[in-house]
């Protein structure tokens, strides 16, 4: 397990709200488990994130949406979304 794999693994929670910490990291992990790797490879149990979780602490994902809602006004002042939709001025009508 990484610091990296448990901020995805959280943020995924957030997606999967009646998914268990099993499932979320299966959905995660996806097809990387089926890889004929040296060792054999076992998901990471809920205990495992759980453990994780609470050593990493709120900070990373603290800082994190600062940054994201801080992004989301400016998008929304200047109607430019990125990725997330085109901006619907420039549409025809």
């Amino acid at each position: 397990m990484t610091a990296a794999m448990t901020i995805r693994a959280t943020v995924l929670m957030a997606l999967m709200p009646d998914a268990g910490y099993g499932e979320v990291m299966s959905a995660l992990l996806g097809d990387l488990v089926l890889v004929p790797w040296q060792r054999p490879y076992q998901v990471p149990g809920g205990k495992v994130l759980s453990t994780w979780r609470t050593a990493l602490g709120p900070a990373p994902l603290a800082g994190r949406a600062s940054e994201e809602s801080s992004g989301l006004g400016a998008a929304s002042r200047t109607g430019h979304f990125g990725s997330a939709g085109p901006d619907r001025r420039s549409r025809p009508p």
